[in-house]
């Protein structure tokens, strides 16, 4: 355990020239004394200071999740945490590198994107520090190789950016949000495999909220990713691509209905003077392809649309969006019966994929309403009163068989009824082939309502869904079955209803108002509630596109560098609920405990 005081601090810190460090320049910009060599020597030694006690701490903690690995290539005599973290750093076969580097990676196309020349000028800022910079010569606008990163690690401490700190902080929250460290998961959880800090809430609740509660009992606690799936709860996420034109709109607005990515790439797209349109409504990039980037769960030509869609603003905030699809309450996820994701219509806010588009084509395919009946067999048991009860294996289901031209039944199995249809592919530009998809749809009972006399009507109520098309997507309807002469048998045999196509569109318009298309298409990063075990239903990312480790880890990236600062100081009042890292307040140096008191972990 780590225990801060004001030794902590090296007695030498190499402070870098003035001239190479606009940032403290910009912090003196409006201060009295912004002119006076010395007082901003002052400030770039209290920020190197603040640095390294910053290192102290997030080495220390490292130095524990990646204990096993850092013994591997820390030199024996080493016991300094933040030297033995550094020697692992700087040994590519160790693990802590890899994460560090994988992190990384995205840390420096951040940077690049706000600064193209960020890596390259640190070679002067380290000439002028009398630092060889022989085998240092980043190329502007492009990452550091392992090499120049490395020379970075072992001279970071000089930088008042320091790149060192920088990822180890990121490093400190990917840990939390993702416990994979056989390590911090033998500190954190307990012998049920439970995780301490969020188990120990379990018996103090009254500065819970009923919504906080409700949360905190639908937390796995045994999960790995408890504080991911917590994290997106709280501060909910989306994957988002969107653009809007509204050039010769009066010409083009017969062209807003779509169903795939290439029609909406070709609005996005959109090019009426032929001239060369330059950052116009890009794609994902393809570092984010290789780092940050979500799946959708959608796949056309057997690639993922994610990484073709037009106009890709990245993962944000969810905020601003409209419409019960959008929603990140509690009781919202524990109602959403699969992952959302699709193109926002602009004019009623409903989210449609391929699959409520699929099931759009499925419900014109099925034509006819299905009509129901009891069983002849059972009919006199009905009426004398030996059945009771009327079930599901009383009842006979017919389906509309355009083929055929006529009602079939369909078969009774695990208490449901099935019916299998064949529904067409559609190409690029949304139009049928003569490639086909086999569904089978399942036709569940809700409820059977009958008069308690047992001569009066039955009424029962339906679900009809596909496992294919995801739970999302189903047409609730009711039978009635009328008592004539205690024959039961549905009121629109002779006259069956048309399935109401209206309510399952096999298409988006994505013109807004006559006025201007609004393309949009979100992929909503949340978990279910759904089972994972007999009985026992939590939050959990499995049955979304985001379930395996590759995935969960890009969420973690997305949440890291979105909200950096709130989720540095979650880890760390975690970590010191674990006792990895302790701060005796007594002995700290004004300014440090100021510093800390700022982060919000004093």
């Amino acid at each position: 355990m780590r225990k801060l005081n004001k030794k902590l601090l090296s007695a030498s810190l190499v402070l870098a020239p003035l001239a190479t460090l606009p940032i403290i320049a910009a912090a003196c910009k409006n201060n009295s004394n912004s002119n006076n060599s010395g007082y901003q020597k002052s400030l770039i030694k209290k920020q190197l200071t603040q640095n390294q006690v910053m290192l102290d701490l997030t080495s220390g903690i490292l130095n524990q999740i990646y204990n096993e690995d850092v013994s591997k290539y820390a030199t024996s005599a080493q016991t300094n945490p933040k030297d033995r973290v550094k020697e692992a750093l700087l040994n590519s076969s160790s693990e802590l590198w890899k994460d560090f580097l994988k992190i990384f990676k995205v840390y420096a196309r951040k940077k690049l994107a706000t600064d193209w020349q960020f890596f390259s000028k640190l070679r002067n800022i380290f000439a002028e520090l009398k630092i060889d910079v022989t085998s240092f010569s980043p190329a502007p606008n492009n990452v550091p190789t392992d090499e120049q990163l490395k020379f970075i690690l072992q001279n970071a401490d000089v930088l008042n950016t320091n790149i060192r700190l920088d990822i180890e902080k990121l490093l400190v929250i990917y840990n939390y949000l993702i416990k994979s460290r056989t390590e911090l998961k033998n500190i954190a959880n307990d012998s049920d495999g439970e995780d301490k800090v969020k188990k120990a809430l379990k018996t103090d609740k009254k500065s819970m909220t009923d919504t906080q509660k409700e949360l905190h009992n639908a937390l796995n606690w045994k999960g790995d990713d408890l504080y991911l799936i917590e994290a997106l709860m709280n501060d909910p996420i989306v994957q988002s691509w969107n653009f809007t034109d509204n050039r010769n709109i009066e010409l083009r607005w017969t062209q807003g209905r779509i169903r795939t990515a290439k029609q909406y790439n070709d609005l996005a797209d959109y090019n009426p003077d032929e001239a060369p349109q330059y950052k116009h409504n890009d794609p994902v990039q393809e570092w984010e392809k290789e780092s940050t980037l979500l799946s959708t769960g959608i796949k056309e030509n057997n690639k993922d649309i994610g990484e073709t869609l037009k106009a890709y603003k990245g993962v944000i905030k969810n905020s601003g969006f409209s419409g019960r699809d959008m929603e990140t309450s509690i009781s919202a996820i524990k109602d959403q019966k699969s992952p959302i994701f699709g193109f926002i219509d602009p004019t009623t806010n409903k989210i449609y994929g391929p699959n409520e588009f699929a099931f759009g084509d499925l419900m014109e395919v099925m034509k006819k309403r299905p009509i129901a009946k009891i069983k002849d067999e059972y009919i006199d048991g009905v009426k004398n009163g030996t059945i009771k009860k009327i079930e599901n294996k009383h009842l006979t289901l017919q389906y509309w068989n355009e083929t055929a031209n006529k009602f079939e039944d369909a078969t009774f199995k695990d208490d449901k009824f099935e019916a299998k249809f064949k529904i067409k592919k559609v190409d690029e530009n949304g139009k049928p082939t003569t490639k086909e998809d086999e569904i089978t749809v399942t036709y569940e009972v809700n409820r059977i309502k009958h008069d308690s006399n047992k001569i009066g009507d039955v009424v029962v109520e339906w679900k009809l869904s596909t496992n294919k098309l995801g739970k999302r997507n189903y047409y609730e309807f009711q039978t009635r079955l009328k008592s004539d002469n205690n024959k039961w048998k549905d009121e629109h045999k002779d006259n069956p209803l048309e399935m109401p196509l209206s309510q399952f569109p096999k298409t988006v318009n994505l013109v807004k108002d006559q006025k201007e298309f609004v393309g949009k298409f979100v992929s909503k990063i949340s978990p279910l509630y759904s089972e994972i075990s007999k009985d026992v239903k939590k939050l959990t990312l499995d049955g979304t596109p985001w379930s395996d480790a590759e995935q969960k880890s890009r969420i973690a990236y997305n949440i890291m560098f979105l909200n950096e600062k709130d989720y540095f100081k979650k880890a760390m009042l975690y970590y010191k609920e674990l006792k990895l890292y302790s701060i005796n307040e007594t002995n700290l140096h004004t300014e440090i405990r100021d510093m800390l008191r700022q982060i919000g972990i004093l």
